[in-house]
């Protein structure tokens, strides 16, 4: 339900404007990494300048594998999974494991999301044994 949930623009207003104006940024010429280093909210992104370096795609959690086996070197777009939204670039490849730059961007809504959502259920008894 989280993947979800993230994945929905209309309710993640704030992050989606967010990511797309950081991939809108990216697409203009401005170095990824230099934005990694300001907007990841990974402090080890912070760090490396979201830098993943030769990943394996099988040691990615399931939801990410196949958009980004699907992505080509140079590629970037904006993925999301259980955690929130990721901003990813195929920086190279080697041996069919690509090179990964990312910035990451929380999702922090669910919660109350989900109990919105909660308080709205109705149960009704459809059969009497």
């Amino acid at each position: 339900l989280k993947i979800w949930y993230n994945s929905q623009n209309k309710l993640n207003l704030e992050l989606y404007k967010q990511a797309n104006d950081i991939l809108s940024q990216i697409t203009q010429g401005q170095d990824m990494g230099s934005l990694a280093a300001k907007f990841t909210q990974d402090q080890l992104g912070k760090n490396t300048e979201g830098d993943l370096g030769y990943v394996q795609i099988t040691n990615l959690l399931p939801e990410l594998r196949e958009p980004i086996a699907n992505m080509n070197v140079g590629d970037v777009k904006i993925i999301s999974d259980r955690n929130g939204v990721h901003i990813f670039k195929i920086e190279g490849e080697n041996d069919n494991q690509p090179h990964l730059r990312e910035i990451y961007l929380g999702a922090n809504n669910f919660d109350q999301w989900l109990l919105n959502q909660s308080k709205s259920f109705k149960v009704s008894i459809l059969l009497k044994i």
